[in-house]
């Protein structure tokens, strides 16, 4: 709790005391994993997991909220609604919550039933995120530096298995977006009938200046944009030539 700051630092053993910086840890020694894998039917039905790491602050967290499965549950019904919208979990579990060397695991099962559109004879599934960049920077300008707080990083890993007969029609892109507080990575591919994305943030600064806000607001829109993109899905030939029969 003290990283970043200028403390007073007492030996006990000997009396001896120092003031001294206190250097901000790693951005991966405050990390959060979310993982969701689902699978799709054709009527849009999405059945899958959830599972929740955490280590660092979020890890404590996790920690203290498994001695309560009311808010345990509650914590894990908000993760899966914000990513798949309608969604409902259950069977919320807490592992790894007493071992401080390992991360804090969650995990649930999850079931939405308004997890894609129809458009025509497509399927659009919008990719879920558990990051977004809207809110940290809602605003146009600042004249106050924008506090990032404590360095982070948040990663995210998605797979969806595509309906029977599917096959997807446009993937969301991959791409990369760095600067020296910021960065933000996106892979994403397909192979048999499975859609995968991994997701990466890492907070590197502990705040950014008013003066350097407009760069990073730019490049929020820009991580923003990449994150509206959808998994098109349309029946494979194989399908369509037997309907048209």
């Amino acid at each position: 709790d003290d990283v970043g700051t200028h403390s007073l630092v007492y030996d006990p053993t000997s009396g001896n005391h120092t003031w001294r910086d206190i250097p901000f840890q790693a951005p991966a020694i405050n990390a959060d994993e979310t993982e969701l894998k689902v699978k799709l039917s054709a009527d849009g039905v999405a059945k899958g997991q959830l599972v929740l790491k955490a280590q660092g602050k979020n890890g404590s967290f996790f920690r203290r909220l498994s001695r309560n499965t009311d808010l345990l549950s509650q914590l894990v019904q908000r993760v899966s609604g914000a990513l798949l919208p309608g969604s409902v979990s259950q069977e919320a579990t807490a592992w790894e919550v007493k071992d401080l060397t390992v991360p804090a695991v969650v995990t649930a099962e999850t079931e939405s039933k308004t997890a894609t559109r129809k458009e025509g004879d497509t399927l659009r599934l919008r990719v879920p995120n558990d990051w977004s960049p809207r809110s940290l920077f809602a605003l146009a300008s600042r004249k106050q530096p924008l506090v990032l707080g404590t360095p982070s990083q948040t990663t995210f890993r998605f797979s969806v298995t595509l309906p029977d007969g599917y096959q997807p029609k446009t993937l969301p892109s991959s791409g990369e977006l760095k600067s020296r507080c910021l960065s933000f990575s996106r892979k994403t591919g397909f192979s048999g009938q499975v859609f995968q994305m991994e997701q990466t943030v890492q907070m590197l600064c502990e705040r950014i200046s008013a003066e350097e806000y407009a760069q990073y607001r730019a490049q929020a829109d820009a991580i923003s944009k990449m994150q509206e993109e959808e998994l098109v899905m349309m029946p494979s030939k194989a399908k369509a030539k037997g309907a048209a029969r």
